[in-house]
């Protein structure tokens, strides 16, 4: 707890950081423990997650608001996938789809999810994308991570985050284009 606290400047932002730990600490552990299914893997996550809101504390609201809840579940949950993935060795295989939507991920794609609906995209997230795209989709365009701070938080590299962004953002705007 204290390497937390000495990445904050004033007692006030320590203070608000020990409220926003005791408040959502169970809910980080439920959240990874949920995903890898290990009570040690989930610890550390808990450890990750917050670390990285410590470090990213200027993003913080206020602690009881709901936007706050949703970006420590969302963080929390990025770290989950990154242990899940971690522990077991996924292996892909490409169908048609998959390399007509990865063509469209090495484009650059001219989708701007703050431009739609909310209630729409949400359900378009929620029925397209898988969890880590919709995390960092997320991650991007409402909470306004880097690029390179989404590489350094899911240890991997900034090309890759620029990939799964884009794929993400494709397979949204064929969704948003057939709609119309």
């Amino acid at each position: 707890m204290m390497m937390f606290l000495d990445l904050l400047d004033t007692q006030e932002e320590k203070d608000k950081f020990l409220r926003l730990y005791d408040k959502y600490v169970k809910l980080v552990y439920w959240i990874a423990v949920k995903r890898v299914h290990s009570h040690e893997v989930a610890e550390e996550c808990i450890q990750e997650t917050f670390l990285s809101i410590a470090k990213n504390f200027h993003k913080v609201g206020e602690v009881d608001d709901l936007m706050t809840k949703s970006y420590v579940a969302t963080i929390a949950e990025g770290f989950a996938i990154k242990a899940y993935n971690k522990e077991h060795k996924a292996v892909f295989v490409q169908t048609e789809d998959d390399e007509k939507l990865m063509s469209l991920a090495n484009q650059n794609v001219d989708f701007r999810p703050d431009k739609v609906d909310s209630l729409d995209l949400s359900i378009a997230m929620d029925k397209l994308l898988s969890d880590e795209e919709r995390n960092l989709v997320q991650l991007k365009y409402v909470y306004k991570f880097k690029v390179s701070e989404l590489a350094r938080m899911y240890g991997t590299t900034d090309y890759f985050i620029n990939k799964k962004i884009n794929l993400a953002l494709a397979k949204l705007k064929e969704y948003f284009d057939k709609e119309d």
